[in-house]
This record gives structure tokens, sequence and C-alpha cells, in this order.
């Protein structure tokens, strides 16, 4: 039987995933960055929804994914609130983000 492909959709978050520069960085929790360093969770693709002016940080933490686990995929997909501390907008950005997304259902499991 052929194993359902893994994808996880996550917000990158500027304060957590920065996490540091240099070496430095690997000692400090990274949410999206650590999700992909689990030996039992092989993630196939990573979501990686982003606000357009974290563009570098996108980067980063796409290259460090690349890194730690060469085999998950990262598409980054720009998403933009104007008052991300406002969680109606967030809530409802994410929801539109959610009816637009193409979920297959029958051939992967989401996170």
């Amino acid at each position: 039987m052929k194993r359902r492909k893994l994808v996880v959709i996550a917000l990158l978050g500027p304060v957590l995933d920065r996490g540091g520069q240099g070496e430095k960085r690997w000692d400090k929790w990274r949410p999206t960055v650590d999700i992909c360093r689990h030996e039992d969770l092989l993630i196939d693709r990573l979501e990686l929804l982003c606000e357009p002016s974290h563009a570098a940080l996108e980067r980063a933490v796409a290259a460090d994914i690349q890194q730690i686990s060469p085999d998950t995929r990262v598409n980054t997909r720009a998403i933009s609130f104007r008052n991300p501390g406002d969680f109606e907008e967030v809530f409802g950005g994410l929801h539109d983000f959610a009816r637009k997304y193409d979920f297959r259902l029958a051939d992967e499991d989401y996170l």
C-alpha cells in the first residue's frame, strides 16, 4: 500500500523562527524548522505562509529545512495582514487561504 503524503501548513513566525544568527540559530527552538527535525515525522511538503516583508527570513528558514530534511519540499505562499495582532483578521485570512487551497484528501494528510 502506498504511503500517503504528509503536508504541513505553517505560518512563519518572525520572532521564534528567526532564532538568532549564524550557527547559534541551531541552539534555539524554531517551530517551523524544528517540525522537520523529527525522525518519526516524515514531512513530504511544507506550505510556508509568510508576509512578503519577511522574505529574507522565509528564504533562510526554507534553506535550513532543506539542510535538515532534504526530502521535504518547501512551498512558500504570500499572506498579508494589516494588523497581525487582530485575531479576527488573521483567522479570516487563514480561512480565505484554506478555501482556495487545493486539498488532495485522497492522497495527502495535513497538519
